[in-house]
């Protein structure tokens, strides 16, 4: 019983928002609600692990560097009918900045929210696995009884 109330939990985990700390997709969430919201920082929940992501995402050349201390986003200066085009900027030095050109901030988004997605996704897979162990352990004394019946 042990094994598949652990195994609810551990699917019910990545929606409680007070433990997101504890695995990569919910600091991964946090840092992308922060950078939505206004900017994030070094000292921010899931920073480093963005920049990776990111780094993963973008071309060699667009890459963050390990003395980025903010990332914000930036409405750029080229409109189109859909609205402005929102880009990443990274914070290097006290007044020195850098924009992602390319990819546009929706599509580092995209890949940032699969990222985010496929974890949740092996976390709660995990808990099926849990789920289903402990189902069969209980089980296990009625199923034996039956099939030493039938033979």
């Amino acid at each position: 019983m042990i094994i598949y109330i652990s195994g609810a939990f551990i699917i019910a985990s990545p929606g409680i928002v007070y433990i997101e700390k504890l695995h990569k997709p919910g600091r991964l969430l946090r840092a992308l609600e922060k950078l939505e919201a206004d900017e994030i920082e070094r000292s921010h929940c899931g920073f480093e692990l963005m920049k990776e992501e990111i780094n993963s995402i973008v071309d060699e050349e667009e890459q963050l560097s390990g003395d980025v201390h903010k990332l914000d986003v930036y409405a750029g200066t080229v409109t189109t009918g859909k609205g402005a085009l929102l880009k990443v900027r990274a914070h290097i030095g006290e007044n020195d900045t850098r924009q992602i050109e390319d990819p546009l901030f929706i599509k580092i988004r995209y890949q940032l929210d699969r990222t985010i997605r496929r974890g949740k996704t092996k976390i709660r897979t995990v808990g099926i696995c849990f789920m289903l162990v402990g189902f069969t352990l209980q089980m296990w004394p009625d199923l034996t009884r039956v099939f030493s019946l039938v033979a």
